[in-house]
């Protein structure tokens, strides 16, 4: 029972990160090209960006390898899930 809801939540979870990273990684690129925005405080922001952006590989390997049911990757991606939620509920 415990593997079924793991499995589930951790496809859920694959399939939020691929999908915000549209967003983000347009975000970053922006970023990037703007050479940090005014005065180049938007820097601070682009290692949480990266990071986001770093969550497309587990979501990946969970996906694409079937890896439903590992732990680490289910904790890679809930962190990258919760921060992809609060940085979107602050940028929006």
């Amino acid at each position: 029972m415990i593997n079924y809801k793991l499995k589930h939540l951790n496809i859920l979870f694959s399939i939020l990160i691929l999908l915000s990273n549209i967003y983000f990684i347009s975000k970053t690129i922006t970023l990037i090209e703007k050479d940090g925005g005014p005065m180049g405080f938007g820097y601070l922001v682009l290692p949480f960006y990266l990071i986001i952006n770093l969550g497309i590989i587990p979501s990946l390997i969970v996906i694409l390898g079937k890896q439903y049911n590992n732990k680490l990757l289910f904790f890679l991606n809930s962190t990258n899930s919760i921060l992809i939620l609060f940085l979107l509920y602050i940028s929006l």
